[in-house]
C-alpha cells in the first residue's frame, strides 16, 4: 500500500461522454426556434383574395353551368339516335330467325 497523501495518479474524464439527450427535442419545432430562425423577417403577401375572386363562381352561376351541360349531352344523343337508321345515318341491321 503507498502512502495516503501523494496523489501521483489523477482521475481524468474519459473520451466517451455519456451525452444527454435535450429535453423534447426530435419533436416538431418550437415556436421560439422559429422565431429564432425567421429573426423577425416577415413573409411577402399574396394576393389569394384577387386570386379567389378570378376563380370562384357564383351558385347560381355553377348550377347554370351544369344545366348547360346536361342538355347538350341530351341533344347529342338525341342526335345519335335519329341518325341510327336514316338515310345519311349508320345503317341498322336486323335479323329475323325462326326456330322451328
Amino acid at each position: 500500500m503507498g502512502p495516503t497523501g501523494d496523489n501521483t495518479d489523477v482521475h481524468r474524464p474519459g473520451a466517451l461522454k455519456q451525452q444527454n439527450k435535450r429535453f423534447k427535442s426530435g419533436r416538431h419545432r418550437s415556436q421560439h426556434e422559429i422565431k429564432r430562425s425567421t429573426k423577425g423577417r416577415v413573409a411577402e403577401k399574396k394576393h389569394a383574395r384577387s386570386l379567389k375572386r378570378l376563380n370562384v363562381t357564383s351558385k347560381q352561376d355553377r348550377l347554370n353551368t351544369a344545366i348547360q351541360i346536361r342538355k347538350q349531352k341530351l341533344q347529342s344523343n338525341r342526335q345519335v339516335r335519329q341518325t341510327i337508321g336514316a338515310i345519311d345515318g349508320v345503317p341498322q341491321i336486323i335479323v329475323i330467325t325462326f326456330y322451328i
